[in-house]
């Protein structure tokens, strides 16, 4: 539906649009950038249908590519993993912290929209964080004292939530 609504529409939509719809695709499926420009993500097992149907999508997008490849399972990789997980998850977990940091000095009530949207945030990042920590079975060490921080953070918000 989307290649077919894309040739209904080739010469209006861009190659930024069809990046960006891959990256909201890939951000949506607990992908993880492997290296720090993107372009090369790890998609958990369970989003494998999901990575299939991105390579058909780019399929039929001319100059548009996305090619998946199965990782081993193995000490060395589940490694790599985790620190590009950690890199991702500080990023956000900085930018998160920042955002509530103004909130929480600001003093002024926040509405519950704004809280929604914060907590829907540091919700969707902490769950990554478990899926990763249980899938790589390792101890994210650093992505969990940063999450018990916001976590704070974020308490002290609730209460300014109106």
């Amino acid at each position: 539906e989307i290649a077919a609504e894309y040739k209904r529409l080739v010469g209006t939509v861009n190659g930024a649009a069809v990046r960006d719809l891959i990256n909201k695709v890939l951000v949506e499926s607990s992908a993880t950038s492997i290296r720090s420009g993107g372009g090369v993500y790890y998609v958990p097992r369970d989003y494998a249908q999901i990575a299939d149907g991105l390579e058909h999508l780019a399929a039929a997008i001319t100059g548009t590519m996305v090619h998946s490849v199965p990782l081993p399972d193995d000490r060395k990789q589940r490694a790599m993993l985790a620190e590009a997980f950690e890199d991702e998850a500080r990023t956000q977990v900085e930018q998160l912290a920042a955002e509530l940091a103004v909130l929480l000095k600001a003093g002024a009530d926040v509405t519950g929209a704004q809280y929604g949207a914060l907590a829907a945030r540091y919700r969707k990042l902490t769950a990554k964080a478990d899926q990763y920590a249980i899938m790589l079975r390792t101890n994210l060490g650093a992505t969990t004292a940063s999450l018990e921080v916001l976590d704070m953070q974020m308490r002290l918000l609730a209460g300014k939530a109106a």
